[in-house]
């Protein structure tokens, strides 16, 4: 007895396959896009609150196919831990930064918004 493809599943599995050959983790995972995929196609009546779930499922397993890479190996991974990482050069601080602050103006742009919101101008007294 067998069981005829849905279109849903018969795109994820043209998805994996334009993916190349799979290993270790990514079979399983193809496996897995497939019996969503297969589930969307047996569903019965309008979308709804299950079939929006299937969808993100089918399309996060999809993704994480497409992106593993060199996941199983972890060189990717390990070449990331190892890379250099620099630290931002010393600037002299913003003599401008908070002044507006200090003077009774906004000093940051949630102040301004705040202080337009309350019908006052940026600088404006209470």
């Amino acid at each position: 007895m067998t069981t005829r493809r849905g279109p849903v599943e018969r795109a994820a599995r043209r998805a994996v396959k334009n993916l190349g050959e799979l290993q270790g983790m990514q079979q399983t995972l193809a496996e897995a896009a497939y019996k969503v995929a297969r589930a969307l196609d047996e569903r019965d009546g309008k979308p709804d609150m299950a079939t929006a779930a299937c969808l993100r499922e089918l399309r996060t397993t999809l993704d994480s196919l497409e992106h593993r890479g060199d996941s199983d190996s972890g060189e990717g991974f390990v070449a990331s831990l190892l890379a250099p990482v620099g630290d931002a050069p010393d600037r002299p601080a913003d003599p401008r930064r908070r002044a507006g602050a200090v003077r009774g103006g906004a000093g940051d742009a949630p102040d301004a918004v705040a202080a337009t919101r309350r019908g006052r101008g940026v600088g404006a007294g209470p």
